[in-house]
């Protein structure tokens, strides 16, 4: 092969996007807009249906951490309501084994919220010196009370233990959903 051209083809990936693959379904990544201690999202696309998607990996490194993020799948099917984010599809591949440096990974796949969080829209408000109207604020929050009160209502109850501007998403009207359930329990003290 000609060096010129080598050269340059050498550089070039033509492998197509990284895929997640969750039962059935196909998710081709176009970013990471998130990153934990052993977290990660994704914003994905729909191989079939070519819609966004949000897509948390969790990396487990022990049975007990498999058992701690699945709590996060038990809490999403418990906890049904409009201010609240919802579950649409899970998956774990792997068992975790630290004696030989194996993981497992969890893959939850959740609705895209392209507005992203309070926390950047109170950000990006602050710097344009152009806050919400204090009746914004007050439907917002009220609709946020309502979602907790449906982690409350539940018996027995569950207790989100993370509320924070950054686990608070918008919808394009503004609406608030309620987002990461990992730290839910029922137990409080």
């Amino acid at each position: 092969m000609n060096e010129g051209l080598w050269s340059i083809l050498k550089n070039v990936c033509f492998c197509g996007p990284e895929t997640i693959a969750i039962k059935s379904n196909k998710y081709y990544v176009k970013e990471v807009i998130g990153e934990g201690g052993f977290s990660m999202v994704y914003v994905v696309e729909g191989a079939y249906n070519k819609r966004l998607f949000a897509i948390k990996k969790v990396v487990c490194h022990s049975l007990d951490d498999q058992e701690m993020a699945l709590n996060e799948v038990k809490s999403h099917e418990k906890v049904q309501h409009e201010n609240v984010i919802q579950l649409i599809d899970y998956s774990i591949n792997g068992t975790p084994d630290p004696t030989v440096n194996v993981t497992s990974q969890l893959y939850l796949v959740l609705p895209y919220y392209g507005r992203g969080t309070l926390h950047h829209e109170l950000e990006r408000r602050s710097e344009m010196r152009k806050p919400f109207e204090h009746s914004e604020i007050l439907n917002m929050f009220l609709k946020i009370c309502s979602g907790v009160k449906a982690f409350h209502k539940l018996d027995p109850p569950l207790a989100h233990r993370d509320l924070k501007t950054a686990n608070i998403l918008l919808e394009v009207d503004d609406t608030p959903i309620i987002m990461d359930l990992g730290k839910c329990t029922i137990n409080v003290w």
